[in-house]
C-alpha cells in the first residue's frame, strides 16, 4: 500500500468512525428511509455542484452502459440496501457493536469475493488477519 492510499484509508476510517454518532441521532428521530433520503440528497447536491464547478460532470457522457449498470448495482447495494439495513441496526443497537460487526463481515466478504472476481491472492497473512478480525467480534458480543 502506498503512503497516499494509506492516508486516504485512514481519512475514510475517521469519517466512517465519526459519522455513526450523527447517524444514530438521525435514525432515533426519524425513519431509516427518511434519514437515507436526506443523506442522499445532501451528498448528491454537493457532488453535482462540484462536478459542474470542476467540469468533471462531462465524464458522465463518456461512460459506457456497462459502467452505468455496474455502478448502479453498486449504488443499490451500498448506497441503498446496506445503508438502510445499517440504519435499522443503529435504531436498536449500540454503535460500538454494530460498526465492528459490519466492518468485520465486510472484510471477510470483500476478501473472498476479490479473490474470485479480481483474482487477488489470499495468502497466509490475509487469512490470519481476517480470522483475528472475526474473532474480535465475538469478544464484543
Amino acid at each position: 500500500m502506498t503512503e497516499t492510499s494509506y492516508l486516504f484509508a485512514v481519512l475514510a476510517a475517521l469519517s466512517w468512525g465519526i459519522a455513526p454518532l450523527f447517524e444514530k441521532w438521525g435514525v432515533l428521530h426519524t425513519s431509516p428511509y427518511f434519514t437515507l433520503l436526506i443523506q442522499s440528497f445532501v451528498v448528491s447536491f454537493i457532488l453535482l455542484s462540484l462536478g459542474i464547478q470542476t467540469g468533471e460532470i462531462q465524464q458522465i457522457a463518456a461512460m459506457s452502459q456497462k459502467s452505468w449498470f455496474l455502478l448502479g448495482i453498486a449504488g443499490l447495494l451500498s448506497g441503498l440496501l446496506a445503508q438502510f439495513f445499517y440504519y435499522k441496526a443503529l435504531q436498536t443497537g449500540e454503535i460500538s457493536r454494530i460498526i465492528p460487526l459490519i466492518s468485520s463481515l465486510q472484510i471477510v466478504i470483500a476478501t473472498v469475493s476479490a479473490s474470485f472476481v479480481w483474482g487477488e491472492t489470499i495468502n497466509g497473512m490475509k487469512v490470519v488477519g481476517t480470522v483475528f478480525i472475526v474473532l474480535g467480534i465475538f469478544l464484543l458480543r
